[in-house]
């Protein structure tokens, strides 16, 4: 209706459950239509919420692709806590990706906020920390490849440093979020500043530097031994101190 249009009210036209019923992805295109259009001031529609959880298993049916692509930009809308809290209580985002938890996307969301962090919807889909986000979407490789990555770190406790030197800033900062929502760091805008600086940072050490005394294979093991180092003394030893 025109009327809801004015008021950014999403709603199924006519009866919630028939349209449903002739496509299920409509159960994830109402909510990335709430995420993005929906009017914040108002309760989302309790018959269309109704309709969802009661066919909420048959998302199961849906192929990988038109699942990722509904949550992708679910995800990266401005705000999608308050339409990521009702896909869980209604049971609709557990469906898909099991054991979410809201508290830990909350977290990366406000700090997202208070910082001015470019959203990632890889960040925010991470910070969910569901259990089967591999086999139930589609990824790139290098996706597939970060999201390995990111994990192993997160299991190991690895510096934020020495993750994003070797990953890049944006991925840095993502997983500072990560740890951070899972109260492993506290987040300052010094820390950000850091971790947005480090690839400016330059290893002082050069391969000419240990030569002729190595070479071949020991010369590159031992400039990545220096390196590691360098990095875990969170890029404070000098030439000097690390040939010593």
């Amino acid at each position: 209706a025109l009327e809801d249009l004015n008021n950014n009210i999403i709603r199924f036209i006519g009866d919630s459950n028939k349209r449903i019923s002739e496509d299920y992805l409509r159960i994830l295109r109402f909510f990335r239509f709430q995420a993005i259009y929906g009017n914040k001031m108002l309760e989302i529609d309790s018959s269309a919420l109704a309709a969802c959880q009661e066919h909420k298993n048959k998302l199961a049916t849906l192929s990988k692709e038109r699942i990722t692509s509904e949550l992708h930009k679910l995800l990266l809308s401005d705000n999608p806590v308050r339409t990521m809290r009702k896909m869980i209580d209604t049971g609709v985002l557990n469906q898909i990706i099991k054991n979410c938890k809201i508290s830990s996307f909350v977290s990366y969301i406000d700090a997202e906020k208070k910082y001015k962090i470019k959203i990632n919807w890889l960040g925010r889909l991470l910070s969910l920390h569901g259990k089967n986000i591999e086999e139930i979407l589609t990824f790139s490789r290098q996706e597939l490849k970060m999201i390995k990555y990111i994990k192993r770190s997160m299991e190991e406790n690895a510096s934020v440093f020495e993750f994003s030197y070797y990953n890049g800033t944006e991925y840095g900062i993502i997983y500072l979020l990560l740890q951070n929502g899972r109260k492993k760091i506290a987040l300052s805008k010094k820390l950000i500043n850091n971790v947005s600086s480090i690839m400016t940072k330059k290893f002082p050490v050069t391969a000419k530097d240990l030569m002729p005394k190595l070479k071949g294979k020991k010369l590159g093991d031992e400039l990545k031994r220096l390196e590691t180092q360098w990095i875990k003394s969170d890029f404070t030893l000098s030439k000097n101190q690390l040939l010593s």
